[in-house]
C-alpha cells in the first residue's frame, strides 16, 4: 500500500527516548487548528482498514473539529491553505541514531534503521511541503511491514489520543508527550489493563505469572474485546498498543509499549526497549515492575 512519505524528524514526537528535541505544539497552532476544517486523507489502497475505518467510524468519535474526508489527490491541492489541518497515514523511518526520510535504508547505509506507519495531524502551509507543515499530534501505529489486521482493532482509540493531546497541550502550554504519561502514572493502578496474550513476554502471559509483579486488575483478553472496550468508551479499561516488527524485523529494532485508556485514548504508560538479549517483541517483566511502582 502507498502512504505518504515525511521526513521522519517528526515521529519523536511520540518517541521521547530519541536522541533528538521534543517539541509540543504552540498555543497559536493549537487555536488555528481548533478554529480549522480537518481534512482525513484516504490511502491510495480503496481496501486499507483506515479507509474503513475513515469511512464507517469517524464521524462518531471526532468532535473537536468539523471535518471531511478527501482523496490523496484533494489533499496536494489542499495542503497550502494554513486554516485548514489534515489527518493523514504516512510512512516514516526512525532509527537509533537519527530519523529520516522514508526509504528502505537511510542515506548513510544506516541499517539500523526501520520503516514505521504513523498518523500525522498537521496545519496546512504555504509552502505545499509536507516537512514545513506544523506538526499537532503523530501516533505510530505499527511496523511498516506488519499486517494491517493486528492493529486495526485499536484505530479508534489513536485517533481519540489525538483529541485527548489537543485538549492536554491546549490547557499545558509547552508540555509533550513525555509530561502527558508522567501527569496520568498515578492513574493507571484505577483502570483493568487488558492485554492480548500474544503481546506478553512468556514470563508473564498468565495472571498468575503476572500477580508476581504486578497485584492490581489485569486480564487477558481478545483483540475483539478490546475493540468493543473502545467503541463503547469503557471508563474502566486500560489496554496495550504495542508497536513491534511482529516477525518483520530483527534483533536491533525496537518494541515500543504505551498503555492507553479504552474511554478516550488517554495515555497511562510508556517505554520502550530494544529487541534482543533476552528481551521479545513483548510487553515484559520489567514493564509489569516499572507500572507498579
Amino acid at each position: 500500500m502507498r502512504k505518504i512519505s515525511v521526513v521522519a524528524l517528526v515521529l519523536v514526537l511520540m518517541f521521547p527516548l530519541a536522541q533528538a528535541q521534543i517539541k509540543a505544539p504552540s498555543k497559536e497552532n493549537i487555536e488555528r487548528f481548533l478554529k480549522s476544517k480537518t481534512y482525513v486523507v484516504l490511502e491510495d489502497n480503496p481496501f486499507s482498514v483506515f479507509n474503513d475505518f475513515v469511512s464507517n467510524q469517524m464521524k462518531t468519535i471526532w468532535k473537536i473539529t468539523p471535518f471531511e474526508i478527501i482523496s490523496s489527490e484533494e489533499f496536494e491541492k489542499k495542503m497550502g491553505d494554513e486554516k485548514s489541518s489534515f489527518l493523514f497515514v504516512s510512512q516514516a523511518m526512525f532509527g537509533s541514531k537519527k530519523a529520516v526520510a522514508a526509504k528502505t535504508k537511510d542515506e548513510e547505509g544506516n541499517e539500523d534503521a526501520f520503516n514505521y506507519t504513523i498518523i500525522n495531524l498537521v496545519m496546512g502551509d504555504a509552502s505545499k511541503n509536507l516537512n514545513r507543515m506544523p506538526d499537532l499530534c503523530i501516533v505510530p501505529v505499527a511496523y511498516a511491514d506488519v499486517d494491517e489486521d493486528t492493529y486495526e482493532y485499536k484505530l479508534a482509540a489513536l485517533i481519540e489520543f489525538m483529541a485527548y493531546y489537543i485538549d492536554y497541550a491546549r490547557a499545558n502550554p509547552g508540555k509533550d508527550i513525555q509530561q502527558v504519561v508522567k501527569d496520568n502514572a498515578s492513574d493507571l493502578k484505577n483502570y483493568e489493563l487488558w492485554f492480548v496474550e500474544c503481546d506478553l513476554a512468556t514470563s508473564v502471559n498468565t495472571l498468575a505469572k503476572i500477580k508476581q509483579f504486578y497485584p492490581y486488575a489485569v486480564k487477558i483478553v481478545t483483540a475483539e474485546e478490546i475493540q468493543k472496550a473502545i467503541a463503547e468508551h469503557n471508563p474502566k479499561v486500560a489496554f496495550l498498543h504495542k508497536v513491534g516488527p511482529e516477525g518483520t524485523g530483527s534483533n536491533g529494532s525496537s518494541c515500543w509499549k504505551f498503555i492507553m485508556a479504552a474511554k478516550d485514548g488517554k495515555p497511562l504508560y510508556f517505554d520502550n526497549h530494544q529487541i534482543g538479549a533476552g528481551k521479545g517483541n513483548a510487553f515484559l517483566e520489567d514493564d509489569f515492575k516499572n507500572i507498579a511502582k
